[in-house]
């Protein structure tokens, strides 16, 4: 029932953390009322409390501060959606040609789409801009 191991894992944890517990004398009674009252008698220094609450005080200034930026201003404020960047990086993923890509501009402007994108991801509308640019050029 009880093999080596077992015993040997239930002594080191004994000797771990039972023991400290009870190598470590608390302070007596008298030893706590002595620290108690030598700590009573002491005066409070304000100058403490008053730097405290001065650092507090600033933190919350700069937080209300930094909270009333206008959103949009500082070095976050580049545009982040660009078409012609949007443009380059669809054609290189999709191996378009330049010429494939200037057709598809002008199949867009031609079909009043806003994008070449929109030819692109929707593939009736590009079948639409092909068919009316063929009706038009027999």
């Amino acid at each position: 029932m009880w093999n080596k191991k077992r015993v040997t894992i239930l002594v080191v944890l004994i000797a771990c953390f039972g023991l400290p517990g009870l190598a470590l004398a608390g302070p007596t009674q008298e030893e706590v009322l002595k620290s108690i009252s030598d700590n009573v008698g002491e005066s409070v220094d304000p100058s403490k409390f008053m730097a405290l609450g001065a650092a507090v005080l600033g933190m919350v200034i700069l937080m209300v501060v930094l909270n009333r930026r206008k959103p949009g201003t500082g070095p976050v404020s580049r545009t982040l959606n660009h078409s012609g960047k949007l443009m380059k990086e669809v054609s290189t993923a999709l191996n378009l040609k330049p010429t494939e890509v200037k057709r598809l501009k002008s199949l867009a402007t031609d079909a009043g789409v806003s994008s070449p994108l929109v030819l692109m991801l929707c593939p009736s509308a590009l079948k639409q801009a092909v068919d009316r640019r063929a009706a038009e050029n027999p």
